[in-house]
């Protein structure tokens, strides 16, 4: 387990994106500290990796115990964006994953400096498992994402992901 400080906030998908780009290992796995994804997967993220064979297994939330309203644009910005893009994403995929080592030396390549991560990991064209799981409640503090951060990470997610701007 290492740590890394940044000299100022550059932003979620950016600090996630630089921190794999840090990784020394064989595989990475990306965890929100509140402890609403369960740890207690993360053995079998990495058995899906280690014997089985794959190089990105990604957690899908079920179901998230959070207001209505926020559910509800959740879902209509997945639908949404995998109907502006080519590529299909499950809906409700996270940042909670494990990727491979290859996937991390790609993503150098790649050098994308506002990253889609759930979007850009999906059409990278590897081996990837999809684990459906239930998302508690936060467990510690509270969320310090404003509608208008989500907002802008959706964003992010339909200019990177979809080819509906370019045309």
């Amino acid at each position: 387990v290492r740590g890394i400080k940044y000299s100022r906030n550059f932003g979620y998908q950016r600090s996630i994106y630089q921190a794999y780009l840090e990784c020394k290992g064989e595989c990475a796995i990306q965890i929100d500290c509140d402890l609403q994804d369960p740890p207690s997967l993360i053995p079998v993220f990495y058995e899906k990796w280690d014997k089985k064979g794959y190089k990105a297994v990604s957690g899908v939330r079920k179901s998230r115990k959070e207001g209505q309203l926020m559910n509800w644009s959740r879902k209509l910005f997945y639908r949404t964006l995998n109907f502006l893009s080519d590529e299909g994403m499950p809906p409700d995929v996270g940042e909670f994953r494990l990727i491979d080592r290859k996937i991390i030396e790609v993503l150098r390549i790649v050098g994308d400096h506002q990253p889609y991560l759930r979007g850009l990991v999906s059409t990278l064209g590897f081996k990837q498992y999809f684990y459906s799981y239930n998302r508690e409640r936060r467990q510690v503090g509270v969320t310090k994402f404003h509608f208008s951060d989500l907002i802008g990470i959706g964003m992010d997610g339909v200019l990177n992901y979809s080819i509906v701007p370019l045309r």
